[in-house]
């Protein structure tokens, strides 16, 4: 709601100034090992404020949603999401290597001028882009912060044309319960491969890297040259990810031998779309002056969604590791064939949901502060 009414710069710069004041908590933490504990808490505190990685995640999706057309939507929010697979590849496989020759006090301060650098990125040349509400806020804090919960809950709950409704409530339990599955497996993934097939913390690191490598692949090759050549629409690639998803779930809960879990992670590389084409579809299906609030909206529900995860999963894991280890897995795979049911029937009902204006097209360029034009219109007037 606040980059929807303040500009969408506003609120990548401050998910960046809670990730440097965390590391750079970190980074004293690590130099001072002597002090006391406490003072470790410093910096997730802040970092929690400021709304962390989720709040970034959907300050960044809010912004290229706004300055995309439809068509190119899907392909830029995977292009993001492929980033976030890569990175995690490289700092799965260069952490442990600084840490083991560098120490903590070197890794802390890699990341703080990482950190360092994106959020003078965002301060300096990031373009602030504006919706059409222009007005602003004299309320106090709470009542702001208030008045912006009611936003997002009226984002979503307001009446719309035909099916909208509907299939905004759909994703949003869909990107729910694939976030809740998500957190699930990286809380107990280490403990099921280690007691099942013990899987030492390197080869699991080369596990994990693999995986998110071969995501950030396909999402930024696979999903723009699909979208590209053949025209397809978002939710049928949404759908074919999940099948890859649930395909790597059954594997890894039925595996027997080492190779299989690795064989979850080549047939499970489409996974990372359903997150990528649920997200493009829905911010068609509100206005630009909504996509902040809607993707608010989500960030909540999944941050709540992963401490559920977290607790079920860990509570239901030792309790079936020694009649079933795989069990949860193949309850997870169970909620994605779900989920891949509810999006079947957004795909149905979606055409009768799709109002151009509601769809997001571009009737308008989209501009910066500085007056430059972001996204034209797409009937070509600027050619």
């Amino acid at each position: 709601a606040l980059g929807d009414k303040y500009g969408r710069k506003l609120t990548v710069i401050i998910p960046c100034i809670g990730a440097l004041a965390s590391y750079l908590a970190g980074l004293l933490n690590a130099k001072y090992m002597s002090t006391s504990l406490t003072y470790i808490l410093i910096g997730p505190v802040i970092n929690g404020l400021c709304g962390g990685f989720i709040a970034c995640l959907m300050a960044v999706y809010s912004y290229v949603s706004h300055i995309s057309t439809p068509d190119t939507r899907m392909t830029r929010v995977g292009i993001l999401e492929s980033m976030v697979f890569l990175s995690g590849t490289i700092g799965l496989f260069v952490s442990g290597v600084m840490i083991d020759n560098q120490g903590y006090v070197f890794t802390f301060s890699v990341l703080c001028v990482i950190v360092g650098i994106a959020t003078l990125y965002s301060i300096l040349w990031l373009d602030n882009v504006r919706s059409h509400v222009t007005e602003h806020q004299t309320d106090s804090c709470c009542k702001m912060t208030f008045k912006f919960l009611q936003e997002s809950f009226r984002c979503v709950t307001k009446r719309r044309d035909s099916n909208t409704f509907s299939a905004i409530l759909l994703q949003i339990v869909a990107l729910d319960v694939l976030m809740f599955c998500t957190s699930g497996d990286m809380d107990i993934s280490q403990l099921y491969l280690r007691d099942t097939f013990g899987f030492s913390f390197t080869l699991f690191g080369y596990l994990r890297g693999l995986d998110n490598f071969l995501r950030g692949i396909i999402m930024i090759t696979f999903v723009p040259i699909i979208k590209k050549v053949t025209r397809v629409k978002d939710l049928p690639l949404v759908l074919f990810g999940l099948v890859s998803y649930f395909a790597a779930f059954v594997i890894v809960g039925a595996a027997y031998a080492k190779w299989m879990v690795f064989l979850a992670a080549v047939v499970g590389m489409f996974k990372g779309i359903p997150s990528a084409g649920l997200r493009a579809t829905m911010s068609t299906l509100v206005t630009a002056e909504e996509q902040g609030r809607l993707f608010g909206l989500i960030a909540a529900s999944e941050s709540a969604v992963s401490l559920l995860a977290s607790i079920a999963f860990n509570e239901l894991y030792p309790a079936t590791r020694d009649i079933f280890p795989g069990l949860c897995y193949m309850l997870g795979a169970g909620l994605i064939l779900i989920i891949f049911c509810a999006v079947m029937y957004v795909n149905h009902i979606l055409p009768q949901a799709r109002p151009i204006t509601a769809y997001g097209i571009i009737e308008e360029n989209v501009v910066a502060e500085d007056g430059s034009v972001l996204a034209f219109p797409e009937d070509g007037e600027h050619e």
